[in-house]
C-alpha cells in the first residue's frame, strides 16, 4: 500500500497507545520524519481488513 502524499509505502506497526495494543499501518515518511513530511492518518488493521475482505 502506498501513501498518496509523498508516494512512500505504508508499513504495519504494533502500536501501544496508553496500554491498548493494536496493529496499525502508517506511512514510512511520517513515521521517520514526522507530520512535516507526511500527515497521512494512521490506519487501523481492522479497518483495512474490513475494506479489503471479499463480500
Amino acid at each position: 500500500m502506498y501513501c498518496g502524499n509523498p508516494g512512500d509505502i505504508h508499513r504495519g506497526i504494533a502500536w501501544d497507545n496508553r496500554g491498548k495494543r493494536s496493529s496499525v499501518w502508517r506511512c514510512v515518511s511520517g513515521v521517520e520524519h514526522g507530520p512535516v513530511e507526511c500527515a497521512a492518518p494512521t490506519i487501523l488493521e481492522t479497518d483495512l481488513q474490513g475494506k479489503c475482505s471479499k463480500p
